[in-house]
């Protein structure tokens, strides 16, 4: 889709940004608390690093260092000294570790900026103590138990002494007892040079090391929150419930099944546009020839471009057809006159397009026949303010041997348009059908073009009955009403039976291009009050046919 296309949808669907946008905006408004008497919150951060000249910091678990700020003895002994101090409790501690940069940072939040940075501070210190404490403990009884084994040689030692003096000095056993004073000297002076080696080591170092103490501030919020005023939360929540929207817009576009303008309706039908008319506005719903009452209309004109197609498309279709092309009833044509006009479905604008059509072919001065094919729910004859009855069925149902085309009540208002009403209701129109092609063929020779007006393609098999008849075929297709697969089936039902589709006419079009109304709003402003433009000749005045001249055998 291009950005015209989408800006298409979003005109379509404004409703959807409306909506969104609407909705939040009031949401946003209900939901903003205001003004608050929320305490005061105050926080800080005491940062500590990994120190790498600790026999302990290689190996410490920063992540488990973490917990000891909110769980264990810690948070304990914090609480006990701030109140020691007077400051308040922490409401909230927590420590982040970086194990990139291998640093704890632990952040107190409290009532007051001195209690929040205290807290951060205490904490801290805690932590280096708690991680400390242990391998102080071991360095302590590693000293106490080498002193007490000190102790206990310089006793034994003292007790060989004292007996060497009371034995004879050629005595085997004091030879014994010196030995034995020997190997606890020897003994005492490794005790003695491990103390010395524990106690110039020192006890262990702390792992952590202060990198920089807490300094209180006003708490900052967690994350992304909404602000408080609602004017604000309803701007911000506004402009997300018009995203949404959008979304919706879009979503709801691409999951219509429905005709929705030109470009859809050639990739539904497979067929050209061959014209778009505009919606009528006002909800417009009377029967009427807008060619009678709003001559210069962007309506009207629509239906004038459809003409300058249909003479084209005869013209073209004449010059291509063998001059022994003839009807399947076997009447020659001499070239292309009959427009048979279809929809898929009913409601369609269907009736609408054949009577401008005819209206519009006889301002040009070409003698019209409508027939109205139409026998279950005919509507032309309300155009040209003619009654159903008595009409075409009525005189094709009557029974006599040969009916003539003069028979018929087929004047209209509308100068140059002939119109055959249906007549009375039929439920099987089966014969009336044939009856109505050998008619066809015999209103070729009275009229420039035929006009004919069937049921919906997919309601009825009408049209496709009558499809022979014709030169050529229009569908029509209202956009937002005719669905895809309607516009898809009717197409393959008419090119299974060769019909000769000219295209298709889209009518209540939104999509239609408006840049040059002004122009267009100028061009006619300079016209008389018969609707005409100045300084166009009169227009002819059609003759009427001759109906005597051909009759029509029933079968």
């Amino acid at each position: 889709m291009n950005v015209y296309e989408y800006l298409s949808v979003l005109r379509r669907r404004w409703l959807y940004l409306a909506v969104g946008l609407l909705a939040g905006a009031v949401a946003g408004f209900l939901t903003a608390p205001g003004p608050t008497d929320a305490p005061a919150r105050f926080q800080g951060t005491h940062t500590l690093l990994v120190d790498a000249n600790s026999t302990t910091g290689a190996n410490l678990n920063l992540e488990q260092s973490a917990l000891l700020a909110s769980a264990g003895p810690v948070p304990m002994r914090v609480e006990q000294r701030l109140a020691d101090e007077g400051l308040p409790s922490p409401s909230d501690v927590t420590a982040e570790a970086d194990l990139d940069v291998r640093s704890l940072a632990i952040t107190a939040t409290s009532s007051t900026m001195e209690g929040a940075a205290r807290a951060a501070d205490l904490t801290a210190e805690e932590i280096t103590a708690e991680l400390v404490g242990a391998d102080r403990s071991v360095y302590d009884e590693e000293l106490g138990s080498l002193g007490d084994q000190i102790a206990e040689a310089e006793a034994d030692l003292d007790a060989i002494s004292f007996e060497d003096f009371v034995l004879p000095p050629e005595d085997l056993a004091r030879l014994s007892l010196e030995d034995q004073r020997s190997t606890v000297e020897s003994l005492l002076i490794n005790l003695r040079s491990q103390v010395q080696t524990l106690e110039a080591d020192g006890p262990p170092t702390p792992p952590l090391s202060t990198l920089e103490v807490a300094t209180g501030g006003p708490a900052t919020p967690e994350g992304w929150k909404l602000p408080e005023s609602p004017a604000s939360r309803s701007v911000i929540l506004g402009g997300i419930g018009l995203i949404l929207g959008l979304v919706g817009a879009l979503l709801a576009d691409r999951l219509d099944t429905r005709v929705r303008g030109k470009d859809d309706a050639e990739r539904a039908f497979d067929l050209p546009v061959i014209a778009e008319i505009p919606e009528l506005g006002g909800g417009r719903k009377e029967r009427a020839l807008l060619v009678v009452t709003k001559p210069a209309s962007p309506f009207v004109e629509s239906y004038r471009a459809l003409r300058t197609v249909v003479l084209f498309s005869a013209t073209e279709a004449a010059g291509q057809r063998p001059p022994d092309a003839a009807a399947s009833n076997g009447t020659p044509r001499h070239r292309a006159q009959v427009v048979l006009v279809t929809s898929p479905s009913a409601g369609e604008g269907k009736s609408t397009t054949a009577a401008h059509l005819a209206a519009v072919l006889a301002e040009a001065d070409h003698h019209t026949l409508v027939i109205s094919a139409d026998f279950r729910r005919p509507r032309i004859h309300e155009y040209f303010g003619v009654a159903r009855e008595p009409g075409l069925a009525d005189v094709l149902a009557s029974g006599p041997s040969r009916v003539r085309l003069s028979d018929l009540q087929m004047a209209t208002t509308f100068e140059g348009v002939h119109l055959l009403p249906s007549g009375s209701p039929v439920n099987n129109p089966a014969q009336l059908l044939n009856e109505t092609s050998h008619l066809i063929g015999a209103a070729r020779q009275l009229f420039d073009y035929i006009i004919i007006d069937t049921p919906p393609l997919l309601v009825a098999n009408d049209a496709t009955e009558l499809a022979a008849e014709a030169d050529m075929v229009i569908l029509v297709a209202k956009a937002d009403r005719t669905s895809r697969e309607a516009a898809r089936r009717a197409t393959e039902v008419l090119r299974r039976v060769d019909a000769p589709l000219l295209g298709v006419v889209v009518t209540a079009a939104h999509d239609t291009p408006t840049a040059y109304g002004y122009y267009r709003h100028r061009y006619y402003a300079d016209t008389d009050q018969g609707g005409r433009r100045r300084g166009r000749e009169s227009d002819a005045k059609p003759s009427t046919p001759n109906l005597e001249r051909v009759p029509l055998d029933k079968a």
